[in-house]
């Protein structure tokens, strides 16, 4: 595994703009990110699972998710791309890394970020970073152009990639604001405006719940999670979806393990009380945390599952990060959260590995 520093200042600083799907709170304690070799990743894929299912109520290994962050190559996905060097310098088209990811390495899902395009009033990018528009060299300008969310998604159904059991985990990147986490950022209402429509594109297909169902929609903002589920929904024929035949609709979760003064630092939410109410929401339909950075995980799990059975819900998909720390460490968390499996976590759908190739 390869382990990539982070310092506690500038990480907290950075933690909003750089955190992706599979939940890295590991800067707010200047702890070191934990990637993967694609030479490592079958190895990871069967000791995680085993691991997942002592602690959790598992999926068949079939189904189980094996998620691959930043489109499954941290480190040649589109991270900045304003200013006057890119990060990477040559960040690789999306529709590459999703190919290679699915087809090489096995991945069964690959996790990416959106972001608003400077370039096109309509057009929804892919990228981590936000982009300022006045500030772009060439390649950046070319890079955006290639890889709108459009022709990502347009090349995941060309290729049947949805046909064969493999997903789009795509996380609406939504700055979180302390005062009034209600009161959304104009970039974040434009991106939601957009995504909304790009969502729907499939939508006159014969094969169109099978789309949907391959297709989740990921966020830090529960607020903005639920603005975009409204849109989408408010766009669609009212019985356009019927039991199953949405999008999935998953809320990423941070730590209750630090100073709420930490996070207005950054611009994402805490776990709290709220974070526990917003899970049961109706439309959710799962979550993605890092058991590492959540005290009583368990428990939280627990109550959150049985609150939305006796409201008649079906209980939240669970998703698991694992690169904050190494698998031991992981698996010790678990067995923690789960008093050593007797207390096992319900419905857990798979794990986002950080994977990097140099």
């Amino acid at each position: 595994m390869t382990r990539v520093p982070r310092g506690t200042i500038h990480g907290l600083i950075a933690l909003g703009a750089a955190l992706g799907a599979a939940l890295a709170v590991a800067p707010l304690a200047g702890c070191q990110s934990v990637s993967i070799s694609p030479e490592q990743l079958a190895s990871a894929k069967e000791r995680y699972y085993a691991a997942a299912s002592l602690y959790g109520r598992t999926t068949s290994a079939d189904d189980f998710i094996h998620a691959g962050h930043r489109g499954g190559a941290v480190d040649e996905f589109a991270d900045r791309l304003s200013g006057a060097e890119l990060d990477p310098p040559n960040p690789r088209d999306v529709v590459a890394l999703m190919d290679r990811s699915f087809g090489e390495l096995g991945l069964t899902a690959i996790e990416i970020d959106v972001q608003p395009s400077p370039l096109d009033d309509a057009a929804v990018v892919v990228a981590h970073g936000r982009i300022d528009g006045a500030d772009l060299t060439e390649p950046a300008r070319r890079y955006i152009r290639r890889n709108t969310l459009a022709s990502v998604l347009d090349h995941f159904v060309a290729k049947g990639w949805h046909a064969r059991g493999r997903r789009l985990l795509i996380e609406l990147k939504a700055p979180y604001g302390h005062g009034r986490p209600d009161e959304l950022a104009d970039h974040t209402v434009e991106l939601i405006s957009r995504t909304a429509v790009v969502l729907t594109r499939f939508d006159d297909r014969p094969d169109a719940l099978a789309i949907r169902r391959a297709i989740s929609i990921l966020s830090f903002h529960p607020i903005a999670l639920a603005r975009l589920h409204a849109a989408v929904a408010a766009a669609r024929e009212p019985d356009a979806a019927g039991p199953g035949g949405d999008h999935g609709w998953l809320l990423l979760l941070t730590s209750n393990q630090f100073p709420r003064f930490f996070f207005r630092m950054s611009t994402l939410p805490p776990l709290d009380a709220s974070s526990e109410e917003h899970l049961v929401e109706p439309w959710l339909t799962g979550t993605i945390l890092d058991p590492i950075w959540i005290d009583e995980v368990g428990r939280l799990l627990r109550r959150v599952q049985q609150r939305r059975r006796r409201a008649g819900l079906a209980p939240l998909d669970v998703l698991f990060g694992t690169y904050s720390s190494d698998l031991e460490e992981w698996a010790a968390a678990l067995a923690k959260a789960t008093w050593d499996g007797a207390h096992p976590i319900e419905n857990v759908r798979g794990v986002v590995y950080e994977i990097r190739r140099d």
